[in-house]
Order: C-alpha cells, then sequence, then structure tokens
C-alpha cells in the first residue's frame, strides 16, 4: 500500500474535467453538429428547389413571350395544325374542325415589304411588278403569299421572274388572273396632269409552333412540288422557343400533349380562331434536376389576341387544295 509523501497534498486542478463531464460534452457537441450538418443540407435542398421551379417558370414565361411576339406580327388567322412523318419529310398538316386542341399551331407572318407596285395590272393579269430593294434581304420566292391590302390582292405565287431594274416580276398561282376588283393601277389624274400613286405590296410566309417530344419549337414551312400539287413540309429542326414541355396530355399519358385550342369567347359560342388563340402550356422536365429535383410542373393559360390581319386565306395549303 502506497503512502502519500510526507507533506504533499494531493488535490484535483479547479480547471479539469471527470470523464462523465467529457462524455456529456462531447455528446452535446456532437448532437449540436449533427443538427448544424442536417439544417444546412435541408436549406441546400430547398434553395435549389426553389431554384429548380424558378428555372422551369422562367423559361417557360419566355418562350410563351417569344411566341406572343411572333402571334402578335401574324397577318392572318391562326391555325391549328399537326405533323406526320420524320426527319425530313415531316407534313404539315391542318387538323379537322371538330378537333378541339393540336400539337401545333401556324400563321403567316410578313417576311418582305412593305413594297412598291411597279405597274399597272389590268383584270385578268398573272403577272404582278414589284419594286423590291436589293438590300431588304427579300427574295420572292414560289408559294410565299404576295398580298396587296388596298386592292384585296392575295395570291399564291406561281413563279418569279428575273430581277431586273430593281423589280421582280412575279406570276401569280391563279388562271384566272386578277378580278376586276382586285384590278391595280399604279396611275391617278388629277385634272389635266397624271400622278403615280403608291401601292403597297407585301409577302408572307408561314411559320408553325409546335410542341415535340417535351419542347416547343418554331419552324418554317417550305413546299415541296409544283403549282398546286405541293406539300407543306417543316424546314430544320427548327427553333428552340422552350424546353420542359409535358410530353403526354396531362390528364390522360395515352395522348400526346397537345397545348393549341381555339378558344370560344363570343356570345354565340363559335370559336375565335380569327382573332384569339389559346395556348395551354404545362412543364414538367424529369431531365432538368437540380440536387435531385426535378422542374416541378407549372400551367399556362393564355388568350393571344391578333393585332394586325389582312390575310384571309388558310396559314397552311394542302396539295391542290386551292388553285390561287
Amino acid at each position: 500500500m502506497k503512502t502519500p509523501i510526507l507533506g504533499v497534498r494531493r488535490c484535483r486542478g479547479k480547471g479539469g474535467f471527470t470523464l462523465i463531464e467529457l462524455m456529456i460534452t462531447g455528446g452535446l457537441l456532437a448532437g449540436v453538429g449533427l443538427i448544424f450538418i442536417f439544417g444546412s443540407n435541408f436549406m441546400l435542398r430547398s434553395f435549389a428547389n426553389t431554384m429548380a421551379i424558378n428555372s422551369s417558370h422562367l423559361e417557360a414565361k419566355s418562350g410563351v413571350q417569344q411566341m406572343l411576339h411572333t402571334l402578335h406580327n401574324g397577318v392572318s388567322p391562326t391555325q391549328l395544325v399537326d405533323v406526320t412523318g420524320s426527319g425530313s419529310t415531316r407534313t404539315v398538316v391542318p387538323v379537322a374542325s371538330t378537333q378541339s386542341a393540336a400539337r401545333g399551331l401556324a400563321v403567316q407572318t410578313v417576311v418582305g415589304g412593305p413594297f412598291p407596285v411597279a405597274a399597272s395590272a389590268v383584270a385578268g393579269a398573272t403577272v404582278i411588278s414589284v419594286l423590291v430593294n436589293s438590300q431588304s434581304g427579300y427574295i420572292p420566292v414560289a408559294n410565299d403569299l404576295i398580298i396587296i391590302p388596298t386592292h384585296g390582292v392575295e395570291k399564291y405565287i406561281e413563279s418569279v421572274g428575273a430581277y431586273a431594274d430593281a423589280k421582280y416580276p412575279i406570276n401569280i398561282r391563279d388562271s384566272n388572273g386578277l378580278s376586276a376588283l382586285e384590278a391595280i393601277s399604279t396611275a391617278t389624274v388629277t385634272g389635266s396632269n397624271p400622278t403615280h400613286g403608291i401601292v403597297l405590296a407585301y409577302f408572307t410566309r408561314p411559320t408553325v409552333f409546335l410542341a415535340d417530344n417535351g419542347e416547343l419549337r418554331q419552324f418554317d414551312v417550305g413546299y415541296v412540288g409544283a403549282g398546286s400539287a405541293t406539300t407543306p413540309r417543316l424546314t430544320g429542326n427548327g427553333r428552340l422557343i422552350t424546353g420542359g414541355l409535358a410530353k403526354t396530355d396531362p390528364a390522360d399519358s395515352a395522348k400526346p400533349f397537345k397545348p393549341f385550342n381555339t378558344p370560344t369567347l363570343n356570345a354565340t359560342g363559335s370559336p375565335e380562331a380569327t382573332r384569339i388563340s389559346a395556348v395551354n402550356i404545362a412543364t414538367d422536365d424529369a431531365s432538368v434536376s437540380n440536387l435531385g429535383f426535378a422542374a416541378t410542373n407549372m400551367f399556362i393559360n393564355s388568350k393571344i389576341p391578333t393585332r394586325m390581319q389582312f390575310a384571309s386565306r388558310p396559314t397552311i395549303r394542302l396539295s391542290g387544295s386551292e388553285s390561287n
């Protein structure tokens, strides 16, 4: 048995801890650390979720704004369309009037003009001469639509003659030529002195918005074939307007997503396709993930009015559907 050294007193220091105290302190620190870690992870995931939602909503709204701009600048009634085929042979097909919704929406947009008509064209004429500024960047081509609002002229182009003296002779697709009401006179008489009035022509082409495989794209439409036996087809891969669209109908997963329809707004209950287009966009992008969060669902229901409309012909012309 050991005995304490004479004159030495054993005592515990004032700053020391017992083993139990150290264990309790360590446990508390561990608990606080775990709370901090889980809290930080929760806040980070909440932030990531919010960012994923905002990103999805912002992209969809941006796409709607681009589409809104194009439809406001459209000059024809909008037309519900679908697309058949694949690759370079995707054909644009107007949907039946009995269908209430469609994958695509077509509208005529101005691609050239206004340009002055260079010469008078009498009733029965099949050629309209138009002054086209070479610096405008526009070259008229077959199947474009030439519109002269002041004279009610709205004809598809059959062919275009050689450019000379800043003029393009436009051969219209109408075997009967201009009607008496459509005849163009660029000269007016004031007293005994003839003066020339300015008659303006516009050129338009159809553009199509198409919901395809979770994306909304804008396509130009080109026509394949000759004469009235032409087929309207999408050109290229189109321009991406927005991603993250639902791929199937939110109400029926067996059906493709169809965001476009013609609203019924007037008192008689008839469709308002001539003035208003309806867009219902649902976003659901499982491929966009931020810490495991996909972009959540969002629905945009928008009624878009047309602002400037001076074309009345169908936006998409079927093969042999009309002679002019």
